[in-house]
């Protein structure tokens, strides 16, 4: 009963907000523009009877929607004064989420979309009377009432959010706004000063672009970075004063598995496109040595600097999160507690991860390589030309050293941790994922590659193609057979190494038991005295 009153209630209140959110956003705009045609036009300021219909509409869905929200926003009130656990409820949170979400992408939205009118019109870019400051009242009348509604519903949430013990859905549903929230912003602000960047050496290298068609990317690209650092740094600011207070949640939102989340998904992206980055900037070097022609040398500066655009911030996410990452896990270290440990096992992900992906990029630079090395014996065999191979000899080179250098680094990382805890290393879930999917893919690409090298052997043999093309055809293929052949038999011995380590290790025996306890017990405590006194080698999992 009280499930079905609350999802009523919860379910028309959020009806209600929107109606007459959206009769308050019609009611403003309409006001806006009378007035501005008034102003700019006064001679003709517009149809009155369309400003009439206009009004009547924004009035009557405001009036009708507005008390019917009141009304049901006061028996919500009423509930919780009669019950303080109703606070604590699923559906409070995820109303709260909604409508915290709805709101502050609009606003989000109105807001870059303003900013960017007003840098358009103050470069010059487009006619104020005629097409910026409509445009702009449009935006800002949804700016203002989507970001009235967004904090005022996000201060009754953080209130109750620090006075609260949530659990359940009721805790992590406003953490994953907040992280998702705070991972779009983080998204649009690198962007954004990535463009702006590549702007300014447009600029540098060719002053006229400026005056030209760079001043609308210009406005776009800032007004992306404002947008982007607002929402990070409402989101994430937020997050660091909860993890840095004594409030009821902080300890949750310090071992919380959403934000371990964040943080591993920052520091894996931030650290996956530097390593691109780096080795387009490689490239473009290489390509200048090797004297492959790429039109002008204004050209060339360009390729040779763009990579660094890019790199900059996101080697600036990378190393905070980085940073961030490494002293929280530090800290709960000193504190462990019966449960998952999201700090340890999300940094173990995020190692095996990015060495996965300084291992693809090595696979790909390497198998490069050897495949135009084939190229070379198969034309000086056949007397044939090897035709246009620098280009192909620069992605390779760079490719490879990159992601060869990162994978080595990683995986040094990785055999330290393997050395000083041998045993819990090779258990991991993400070791064995690292190695599972690393054969799997393995596998895939042998069945295409050598797939294709004996498809072009029988051809040659049925007399469909001459033997000098099918070997050219299948050099640069079977070069990454033979580098997936490596990486398979390399991983396949590891998996192997480990799975003899495990069936070694004598089986734990497992006792299940039920503890029950007064009602006015405190849980956490007595289930960590009991870890506390456990003998040596034992261990004590929570079930529930």
């Amino acid at each position: 009963m009280a499930i079905a009153r609350r999802l009523y209630l919860y379910l028309v209140a959020a009806i209600a907000l929107a109606v007459w959110a959206t009769g308050t956003v019609r009611l403003l705009r309409t006001l806006f523009f009378a007035v501005w045609e008034f102003l700019a036009q006064p001679a003709t300021a517009g149809d009155p009877e369309a400003f009439r219909r206009q009004l009547s509409l924004s009035v009557a869905l405001l009036v009708v929607a507005f008390p019917i929200w009141a009304v049901h926003w006061w028996l919500l009130q009423r509930g919780i004064v009669a019950d303080p656990a109703e606070r604590r409820s699923a559906l409070r949170s995820l109303f709260f989420t909604l409508v915290l979400l709805v709101t502050f992408g609009f606003w989000l939205s109105s807001g870059v979309e303003l900013l960017r009118l007003v840098l358009l019109g103050a470069l010059g870019v487009a006619d104020p009377a005629r097409i910026s400051v409509p445009r702009a009242l449009e935006e800002l009348a949804l700016f203002l009432v989507t970001g009235a509604l967004w904090l005022g519903h996000a201060w009754v949430a953080r209130e109750e959010r620090r006075t609260l013990s949530l659990e359940g859905p009721a805790d992590w549903l406003p953490r994953l706004y907040g992280y998702g929230v705070a991972t779009t912003g983080l998204t649009l602000l690198v962007v954004g000063i990535a463009n702006l960047l590549q702007t300014t050496l447009d600029a540098l290298l060719a002053p006229a672009a400026v005056i030209g068609s760079e001043r609308v990317p210009l406005a776009t690209f800032a007004a992306y970075s404002l947008g982007g650092l607002v929402a990070w740094g409402l989101h994430w600011g937020e997050a660091l004063r909860l993890v840095a207070g004594a409030f009821p949640a902080a300890e949750r939102e310090r071992r919380s598995f959403v934000r371990w989340t964040y943080l591993g998904l920052a520091v894996f992206t931030g650290l996956v496109g530097l390593l691109i980055a780096i080795a387009a900037f490689l490239d473009a070097i290489l390509r200048w040595i090797l004297g492959v022609p790429d039109g002008e040398e204004l050209q060339r500066l360009r390729e040779l600097f763009n990579p660094w655009t890019w790199a900059i911030p996101l080697a600036l996410v990378w190393w905070y999160h980085r940073r961030i990452m490494q002293r929280e896990a530090k800290a709960l270290a000193v504190h462990p507690r019966v449960g998952p440990d999201w700090a340890l096992g999300v940094t173990r992900l995020l190692l095996y991860l990015s060495t996965f992906a300084g291992l693809l990029l090595a696979v790909l630079g390497t198998g490069g390589l050897v495949g135009l090395l084939m190229r070379t014996l198969v034309a000086a065999a056949t007397n044939t030309t090897l035709g246009t191979w620098r280009g192909e000899l620069a992605f390779a080179v760079s490719l490879s050293s990159v992601g060869g250098a990162a994978w080595l680094a990683l995986w040094q990382e990785v055999a330290l941790r393997t050395l000083h805890q041998p045993e819990a290393e090779r258990m991991s879930l993400s070791r064995r994922v690292y190695l599972y999917g690393t054969l799997g893919l393995s596998v895939l690409a042998l069945l295409g590659t050598a797939g294709f090298v004996v498809y072009q052997m029988i051809s040659w043999l049925f007399g469909l193609v001459p033997l000098a093309s099918a070997l050219n055809d299948a050099a640069p293929v079977f070069g990454f057979t033979l580098v997936v052949v490596v990486v398979l038999v390399s991983h396949a011995a590891m998996l192997m190494r480990d799975a003899r380590a495990f069936t070694a290790r004598p089986m734990m025996q497992t006792v299940q038991l039920v503890l029950r306890l007064p009602p006015e017990s405190d849980v956490d405590r007595v289930v960590q005295e009991l870890a506390d006194h456990l003998p040596p080698g034992a261990a004590l999992e929570r079930m529930t």
